[in-house]
């Protein structure tokens, strides 16, 4: 198992980029995957900052999630000590893995895939929902102009507003400076 190979210099600051890295692949996937179904091209209109706080923001909008993980992350921990265990056990003279190596390992394929599962969820339920006209407006938006929008918000990043107007079957891209004055949710 050459991942779990010890090194000395393992420490906080090493890991970093990696931390960074795994965020930015995180963000990209969930974000690409559930504006894709929408029709948006999500690179086009996001920053790195807006991708890496992606999965940040993903969690604090919605608890479900966020409990889901910790709850997998508990089980998992407990898997994993019982995995180095029986590695212990093992007749092989090869040094097992920490429980904590095993642990961060499988706990990142996990939300990993968690993310992914959540983009491609919501993708394809919103898509439907456009495609069915079965969303109401939950959204005001009053424009520098004075005019003023009820819409179905999809989503946005630090200087877009993605949304769908009643009767349209394609969303809109509004950019934030300079046309929208105030955003309302209903």
């Amino acid at each position: 198992m050459l991942f779990f190979k010890q090194s000395r210099a393992s420490s906080l600051s090493d890991m970093l980029p990696l931390g960074y890295l795994y965020l930015l692949v995180l963000g990209l996937a969930a974000e690409s995957i559930y504006y894709s179904f929408l029709g948006i091209n999500f690179l086009s209109y996001a920053s790195i900052l807006d991708v890496l706080l992606g999965p940040i923001a993903l969690l604090t909008a919605d608890t479900s999630l966020l409990f889901a993980i910790l709850i997998l992350a508990f089980f998992f921990a407990l898997l994993a000590h019982l995995v180095v265990w029986l590695l212990k056990k093992s007749p092989k003279k090869q040094p097992p893995p920490t429980a904590t190596q095993f642990w961060a390992l499988f706990m990142a394929v996990v939300i990993f895939a968690s993310f992914i599962g959540y983009g491609l969820g919501l993708g394809i339920a919103t898509a439907k929902q456009i495609k069915a006209g079965d969303f109401k407006p939950d959204t005001r938006l009053v424009l520098v102009d004075g005019s003023v929008k009820d819409v179905h918000k999809l989503g946005n990043t630090s200087t877009f507003f993605f949304y769908i107007e009643t009767g349209k079957t394609k969303p809109s891209v509004a950019p934030l400076s300079g046309n929208i004055l105030l955003i309302e949710y209903l």
